[in-house]
């Protein structure tokens, strides 16, 4: 099996076993990142997938899972029944899902782990941070990324982790109900200059974001 038919195979296993406000985004990277996930599945928490099929090479294997140990909730290895015994150093806290002959094995569920601040704020763009923030904070159409970033540190970690999970959810509802809708995970995200338009397609997020974080002062 192909690499897309492993994703295929999990993505059908998500559809039976995850919660129906789940959502799976193809191919995500976020701000900045040296590494793309095969999927992002939020629900609750961001989980990363990789995926490595019976013809990959596990060379950057080591590397890549490390990577997004460091940037996910939950991490989970999809990979070929073929290499189970090349994996036995892969960090205890990975979900690993093998595949043999078209069938999903659970060999181990992953572990939850927590995400600092300064990693959940590469999930935001800029102008999700300038809605986030606007009529909170002065000048905020005037700020760098990187400083409106740094204003999420004054919130409690556990509150800009779940406003985050709300945010990716909020973001790709739109592409997520038509990858449903055609059963397909390969749908390209078409929308404004190339991203998902917050103002447009998802303004009640920040509405609700700033409601969160107006008891913890600005």
């Amino acid at each position: 099996m192909k690499e897309r038919d492993l994703k295929k195979l999990y993505f059908e296993w998500l559809l039976k076993n995850e919660a129906s406000h789940t959502v799976v985004v193809n191919e995500f990277i976020a701000n900045h990142w040296k590494r793309r996930a095969d999927l992002l599945v939020v629900n609750g928490c961001i989980h990363l997938i990789e995926i490595k099929s019976k013809r990959d090479n596990l060379f950057r294997l080591e590397g890549q899972i490390d990577y997004f140990l460091g940037k996910g909730h939950k991490v989970t290895l999809v990979i070929d029944k073929k290499h189970k015994d090349k994996i036995l150093n892969i960090p205890r806290d990975v979900g690993i899902f093998l595949v043999s002959d078209g069938e999903l094995i659970i060999d181990r569920e992953p572990r939850t782990r927590r995400i600092r601040t300064n990693i959940l704020a590469e999930y935001w763009r800029l102008n999700e941070l300038r809605m986030l923030f606007r009529g909170l904070i002065k000048g905020v159409y005037k700020m760098h990324i990187d400083k409106l970033q740094k204003l999420l540190y004054r919130y409690p970690e556990d509150i800009v982790s779940k406003l985050t999970c709300e945010l990716l959810k909020a973001r790709y509802t739109k592409y997520y109900s038509v990858v449903r809708a055609h059963d397909n995970l390969e749908i390209k995200r078409v929308a404004k200059n190339g991203f998902e338009d917050p103002v447009k397609d998802y303004p009640y997020f920040f509405k609700k974001a700033q409601k969160l974080l107006l008891p913890y002062g600005v």
